[in-house]
């Protein structure tokens, strides 16, 4: 599962890139504590996720706990993904995370 992390930008930036599933949950899981704990404020991008399944979207709840655990600032911005986890959060009946902003399912 490809990310990027982009460090010096001021907020933080970590990209994920193809499928948020349970196969690749682990992986980034471990890439956006990396992130959170590396800086004050972090943004992660959804723009380039092409699926979401209920792993993934557990991930993005734990990263709002974890950020809000840690005193840190995250927000998670879905860009072209957004339409993808309205399904995602539709499927389960879920609302979505708190830190999740933007393009925002209702």
């Amino acid at each position: 599962m490809p990310t990027e992390f982009h460090g010096t930008t001021k907020p933080a930036q970590l990209e994920i890139q193809g499928e948020m599933s349970f196969a690749h949950v682990s992986d980034l899981h471990a890439a956006m504590l990396t992130a959170c704990d590396a800086v004050e404020e972090l943004v992660i991008s959804l723009d380039k996720v092409t699926s979401i399944d209920a792993a993934g979207l557990q991930l993005l709840f734990a990263a709002c706990r974890y950020a809000e655990k840690s005193k840190k600032v995250v927000r998670i911005v879905p860009g072209a993904a957004a339409e993808r986890l309205e399904r995602i959060l539709e499927f389960t009946g879920l609302t979505s995370p708190v830190c999740v902003v933007g393009d925002t399912p209702q």
